[in-house]
């Protein structure tokens, strides 16, 4: 079964975070510059167990991928109102 999502589809707050990380990602690694990007994002909801895949040299980083992580319970910050203070 394929579901056909919209740009309307795509989460851009999280687009604009992941953009931002891996954006930093290239920086920091020195990869790339502004005409030739190493990395590529882009929005599988389908199977967001896809991290990821290198096609040509280039690395494409499925956004849904990273949606699922950052909200999934080991990525949550701790809840906690004494967690500095005993």
């Amino acid at each position: 079964m394929v579901v056909e999502t919209t740009e309307e589809d795509i989460p851009e707050h999280d687009l604009a975070d992941f953009a931002d990380m891996v954006h930093e990602l290239s920086r920091v690694l020195n990869l790339g510059n502004a005409d030739n990007s190493l990395f590529n994002i882009f929005w599988h909801p389908d199977d967001p167990e896809l991290m990821g895949f290198n096609r040509n040299r280039l690395i494409f980083l499925n956004l849904a991928h990273y949606t699922k992580k950052r909200r999934s319970n080991f990525m949550l910050p701790v809840q906690s109102p004494n967690m500095y203070h005993p």
